[in-house]
């Protein structure tokens, strides 16, 4: 057999997957421009947050009119709804450009910003990262309220910065209200104050947190406290993630808070962070674990990364993998997760894991409904690393479009279906979210216009990158940033 050596640039696209011509951007943003204002023109309440997603879209691509339309609401809702969505997208590190935005919102909403950039620089061993820490939280301490939920939130912050005393002093005068009877430790503030402790008295905090319900909340909580301590104390932490305890949901809280623990290390014990993805107990959970963590590990070691990935697809042989997750689609949408981290380690048999994940989606659940809604939601996320597969699975069920449920509390199946659409063929994808507006016009728009169309649209403007943290929100992936923190402002 002769052997054959295809020599290939690091910009060429693993082998297996598909290519499509990029998408220009110019037409891109014009098509969402024209689509947004076509919404705004409906009568949507002038409070509603469908209103200010859709001011926050159109700032994407129209900065000036999005202000313009914003300032008419005469109290500044969406023009600071606006101005928070812009902060958030910042880079965490351009302090001189933050702050001035900052100023400009409600305190609470920049404490809490400040507090979320605080922590996520605390885990950092760069000094310049330090100091900038250090001066999001002397902001934090100068707009703190004065409720509970705050000045807990800034001990928290003081224990993750090495300001034992400020903290100590902070959670005594908590305690003491308590005493006094002036405050009642209810559940979020109980969470808090024990993740606050945890640095600080970790045997007091574990102890804390056994005044909530037996079960998720008290294992909830004891994982956020085992977490804050395994900065200074790796080893007991770790032990301390695997005897966690509690109901039915211990096992995915453990896993969770394994993968936290990994991706807070891989960087400095890469070793102890992959084991960590190995131990997780729910072979779901196990996939996305190593999947996630092997686009880390492919930073300094490509091969391991792409051992990580042959494992994490190999679970999607197994037929029970997410079984009960019908109401995310099942194991497809999670299989075309890893499809899409192998695609950035450049894992080189790319055709194999595009097969597994087609094999997933069709060894979903058998009623109609539930494989109608796991074959778009793979679709979804699987657009993202090859179209053309995605398209077939989108043409398999083309002809029950109207039969896609619309009505929900959060993202809509045909929401869904507009989001997969509109990554594989942005034209008819576009022509989609056409029809559906005339629609809601015609029918009413206070009825009509669903709470999921903000993610349609914020989809419609994201730039490539930030289009797969859009999409998992709606999987049941955990959502964490980079550093393990929670995704939560």
């Amino acid at each position: 057999m002769a052997l054959e050596i295809e020599l290939r640039s690091k910009k060429d696209p693993p082998k297996g997957v598909r290519q499509w011509k990029p998408l220009d951007a110019d037409r891109q943003h014009e098509a969402a421009h024209e689509l947004i204002l076509q919404a705004l023109e409906l009568p949507i309440s002038p409070r509603s947050s469908s209103r200010s997603g859709l001011l926050c879209s159109l700032d994407r691509i129209d900065t000036q009119l999005a202000i313009k339309r914003s300032v008419a609401n005469e109290n500044g809702l969406f023009n600071r709804s606006i101005r928070t969505a812009r902060v958030k997208r910042m880079d965490v590190r351009d302090f001189e450009k933050v702050i001035p935005i900052l100023q400009t919102l409600r305190e609470r909403s920049a404490f809490l910003i400040a507090r979320r950039f605080c922590r996520r620089l605390s885990w950092s061993d760069d000094k310049s990262d330090h100091k900038i820490a250090d001066a999001y939280l002397k902001f934090a301490e100068e707009i703190v309220g004065a409720d509970i939920s705050s000045e807990i939130q800034l001990a928290s912050l003081y224990s993750k910065r090495g300001r034992t005393e400020k903290a100590v002093s902070v959670i005594d005068e908590i305690f003491k209200k308590v005493e006094d009877k002036e405050l009642t430790l209810e559940r979020r503030t109980i969470e808090s104050l024990s993740e606050a402790l945890a640095p600080i008295d970790f045997d007091r905090a574990m102890e804390l947190t056994k005044k909530l319900k037996e079960g998720y909340q008290q294992t909830y909580a004891q994982a956020e406290v085992v977490l804050g301590i395994l900065k200074q104390d790796p080893e007991k932490s770790l032990t301390a993630i695997a005897d966690l305890r509690g109901d039915g949901n211990a096992p995915n809280i453990r896993d969770r808070t394994r993968f936290r623990a990994a991706l807070m290390l891989v960087d400095k014990e890469p070793q102890t962070a992959i084991d960590l993805a190995y131990q997780c107990e729910v072979k779901g959970n196990r996939s996305q674990a190593l999947a996630r963590l092997a686009v880390r590990v492919a930073e300094f070691d490509r091969p391991k990364s792409w051992e990580m990935i042959e494992d994490a697809i190999g679970i999607y042989r197994e037929r029970d993998t997410h079984r009960g997750w019908s109401n995310y689609g099942g194991a497809g949408p999670f299989a075309a997760a890893v499809a899409y981290q192998a695609n950035l380690v450049e894992y080189p048999d790319m055709q194999s894991v595009i097969w597994h994940v087609l094999a997933a989606c069709r060894a979903g659940p058998e009623k109609a409904q539930e494989r109608l809604s796991t074959t778009i939601s793979t679709a979804r996320i699987l657009a993202l690393t090859d179209k053309i597969a995605a398209r077939e699975l989108l043409r398999s069920v083309a002809s029950q479009q109207d039969q896609i449920p619309r009505k929900t509390h959060s993202v809509s199946l045909f929401d869904r279906y507009l989001q997969a659409w509109m990554l594989v063929d942005f034209g008819r994808g576009t022509a989609l979210i056409r029809e559906d507006l005339e629609r809601i016009e015609k029918e009413g728009a206070d009825k009509n216009f669903r709470y999921g169309q903000r993610d349609v649209f914020q989809l419609l403007v994201a730039p490539a990158e930030e289009r797969f943290h859009l999409l998992f929100a709606e999987t049941g992936l955990w959502r964490l940033e980079e550093d393990g923190t929670e995704q939560r402002w």
